[in-house]
């Protein structure tokens, strides 16, 4: 009976004491989608787009005759921009400004025939646009999505062509004009974001002259819809 005793206070020496219930319960770790995203930071982004030029061309000989021709300008394009993003801590909302530049295949030709023949024909080209514009979101509920409103100065190659008969008039510039846009941007993970936008740009009127008698004008308003992946550093 004594050794019995002896032996459980010395197990009493050697064990450590009962862990209380609460120390038992094991805290689950802290996942990266549990915790509040800051869309503050510095991004890269490129994206994939289908733009298309939603005016007509017209070609006028002044006093004579005025002919509306459709030479809807559309096609893909893909670009890369930089972004840099602004929100306070606590904040919903989110500043930022970006510039961004593309590749873009969009054509467009309308022609006037004339018994089976090809009296006039006009056709634009635009082959780049880029921008440089404000920032102005609002995380929507969930601080990893987030909706905004985009605008700015915004430029483009133009490449009008006027043809009557032998007689060709053609230009190659660069047109600068403005651009607005809204979007809605999902954040992946600490790095990644995907996004969606729309978008419309408005490049001014091109114009071309044929001798002295004829004359061409192209509105260049681009409505556009686009695909990015941006990665934040």
């Amino acid at each position: 009976m004594l050794n019995s005793y002896i032996f459980a206070c010395a197990l009493c020496l050697v064990l450590p004491p009962a862990a209380d219930a609460a120390d038992l319960i094991t805290k689950a770790p802290i996942r990266a989608a549990d915790q509040v995203y800051s869309w503050s930071g510095f991004y890269i982004e490129g994206y994939g787009e289908y733009a298309a030029n939603i005016t007509n061309s017209t070609v006028a000989m002044p006093g004579v005759l005025s002919i509306d021709l459709s030479n809807v300008q559309k096609g893909p394009g893909f670009g890369g921009g930089l972004d840099l993003l602004y929100q306070g801590g606590g904040s919903s909302w989110v500043l930022g400004i970006r510039g961004q530049i593309g590749y873009d295949n969009l054509t467009g030709t309308g022609a006037l025939n004339a018994g089976g023949v090809q009296v006039l024909s006009i056709s634009q080209a635009t082959n780049y646009k880029g921008n440089f514009n404000a920032i102005l979101g609002y995380t929507l509920g969930d601080p990893r999505l987030l909706v905004y409103a985009t605008g700015g100065l915004a430029f483009g190659g133009a490449k009008p062509n006027l043809s009557v008969g032998t007689l060709t008039a053609a230009a190659s510039d660069t047109s600068v004009g403005w651009d607005v846009g809204v979007g809605l941007d999902y954040a992946l993970g600490t790095n990644w974001v995907i996004g969606i936008e729309g978008g419309y740009t408005q490049l001014g009127t091109k114009s071309l002259t044929l001798g002295t008698l004829i004359t061409s004008s192209t509105p260049l308003n681009f409505v556009s819809q686009n695909i990015h992946l941006m990665y934040k550093f």
